[in-house]
């Protein structure tokens, strides 16, 4: 079944972009105006769209998943 993408989703997207040009949730807050609370939430709820876990976060740092 084909994703369905919305005015939140293409957000989630743009957030998504921004915390891979900036490299990780916390150096992405500036560019976005945000809180990586808010970050965070927004990636979760596109990774639970998109059926896949896009990056790895943590105490190790950042770092894209292969998917």
């Amino acid at each position: 079944m084909p994703v369905r993408f919305t005015a939140a989703s293409v957000r989630q997207l743009k957030i998504f972009i921004a915390v891979v040009e900036n490299g990780g949730f916390s150096a992405a807050q500036a560019t976005l105006n945000t809180s990586a609370a808010t970050i965070s939430v927004q990636m979760k709820e596109l990774e639970y769209q998109l059926g896949m876990t896009l990056c790895q976060r943590g105490r190790m740092g950042f770092k894209l998943t292969e998917r």
